[in-house]
């Protein structure tokens, strides 16, 4: 079986090594390997030859789609042959030039799919993330990342099989915030502080991104907001992303009957 995988990869360190060897795994060998450039931002291409026993394109899509990095597999068939064969005068192009595919339709149904393809890719939801936000304006994609992680985290909620309702702040820490996060993160909890060393929602690990803090600053508002209906607030002290060694977020949490005390 000779076949042709294109992936959209992030300018990250490993990347290839991973997915030459989930291919391994599945038994199949790469014949050739290709990169080329995209209009995105710190993104290649990866065009793939594959040779091995017959297998569904799909299985192997939906085996590779797994692979931490891999930001989207195989979407000629979307994007079109020249969205990978980049020509000269697009690698020439000064980074303002590139061309962002602008958000349409019906914003409330459009970030419910958005966010369902977030969820389908749980705990990796980095490259996904990241792909969606490639076709948002930059000056928009901080804010945008944190109402994804909103919503993202009022779903994940659901998903949450919680033994009983939650009744205190240290409760959702290590009952829920916890427990959803860990998948996603190497998270510690100390008190009412939560601290993230590592995170798969940063598709370049080694270089810590903005857009992964806002996302998960965005989904432990929306799984806390879930769990505790009442006044909440969440602090973020520090951040991997501005030279911290992590991103450290504070809870505080005050239930509606509680008289505020100064």
């Amino acid at each position: 079986m000779i076949t042709e995988i294109v992936l959209q990869i992030a300018s990250a360190p490993g990347i290839q090594l991973r997915v030459v060897k989930r291919l391994k795994s599945l038994g199949l060998a790469c014949t050739q390997r290709t990169l080329k450039n995209t209009p995105f931002v710190d993104t290649r291409y990866l065009v793939l030859e594959l040779d091995g026993p017959d297998m569904p394109k799909q299985e192997i899509i939906d085996q590779l789609r797994g692979v931490h990095g891999i930001l989207s597999v195989d979407k000629l068939d979307q994007k079109g042959v020249a969205s990978v064969h980049v020509t000269d005068e697009q690698k020439s192009e000064p980074e303002h030039q590139q061309t962002i595919a602008p958000e349409v339709g019906d914003q409330e149904i459009r970030d419910r799919m958005l966010v369902f393809s977030l969820l389908s890719r749980y705990p990796n939801v980095g490259g996904r993330l990241y792909e969606i936000l490639s076709t948002i304006p930059q000056d928009e994609r901080l804010s945008r990342a944190r109402q994804l992680g909103h919503s993202f985290g009022l779903h994940l909620f659901k998903q949450e099989k919680l033994s009983s309702p939650i009744e205190d702040l240290p409760e959702a820490l290590s009952q829920l915030i916890l427990p959803a996060i860990s998948p996603m993160a190497e998270a510690h909890l100390q008190n009412n502080v939560l601290a993230i060393t590592a995170s798969k929602i940063n598709v370049r690990p080694k270089k810590p991104q903005k857009h992964a803090c806002q996302f998960l600053l965005g989904t432990l508002k929306g799984l806390l907001s879930t769990a505790l209906p009442g006044k909440h607030h969440i602090e973020k002290l520090c951040c991997a992303a501005e030279d911290a060694d992590d991103c450290r977020f504070q809870f505080q949490y005050k239930n509606r009957n509680e008289k505020v005390t100064r």
